[in-house]
């Protein structure tokens, strides 16, 4: 098995939005950080604060968009986007990008098909007669779960992808080495089954799917 093979296979096999029945709060708290410092070099100056909230049910799903809405456009994202693009212009200059985005299209859907399954379940939802995730728009939209399924698949579809994009780029360029994989962090609380949604009114939000007590610490 190729590395390549090895780190999807290692994704594919998550608790996808399934979590443990006890979470360590300060855990969870410290990958938020860690994220975060990672993504210094990138313009990231300020840490936002770790907030967990749960859903499915818990927190309202008009509510779960509006916090994704406000993540989309945070100061964040745009580090975020900034981290994408020297790792597409690396790639690019390198002449890697080609057989890159080769590599992310056919992981793509796979993933997609496997994450959506688990949210389902997750969500305590019927399986859609749709076969594909189309394109939300919230307004004058009533929000209902199964949206908040979409929205959450397509999430950790896209991040994945990221942190399969940056791992198998920095085993092939030597100046991405200097950085540390700001998405490393968010795949570990996706793979304790947890909704890393992004910074909203100054917080950074996890959520927490239904049955998952939060304890404080380790006895």
């Amino acid at each position: 098995m190729s590395q390549k093979t090895f780190e999807y296979h290692s994704i594919s096999t998550y608790s996808w939005f399934l979590p443990q029945k006890k979470i360590v709060k300060k855990f969870v708290h410290d990958l938020v950080q860690e994220h975060q410092e990672r993504l210094k070099p990138f313009g990231c100056s300020r840490i936002s604060p770790c907030q967990l909230l749960k859903i499915w049910p818990g927190e309202p799903a008009g509510s779960i968009i509006q916090k994704k809405t406000q993540a989309k456009n945070s100061l964040l994202q745009i580090f975020i986007d900034n981290c994408l693009q020297i790792l597409r212009i690396l790639n690019l200059e390198a002449g890697k990008l080609q057989k890159l985005d080769i590599f992310l299209r056919e992981k793509e859907n796979l993933l997609r098909d496997i994450i959506k399954n688990a949210a389902i379940d997750a969500a305590d939802l019927n399986i859609r007669a749709t076969t594909t995730i189309p394109k939300l728009s919230y307004k004058n939209t009533f929000i209902t779960e199964s949206d908040i399924v979409d929205v959450a698949v397509e999430e950790a579809v896209k991040i994945s992808l990221w942190h399969l994009c940056w791992l198998v780029s920095e085993r092939e360029l030597d100046l991405l080495k200097k950085y540390r994989n700001p998405f490393s962090p968010l795949m570990e609380i996706f793979s304790l089954g947890l909704w890393p949604l992004g910074i909203s009114q100054k917080d950074y939000i996890v959520l927490v799917p239904r049955d998952t007590e939060i304890v404080e610490e380790v006895f």
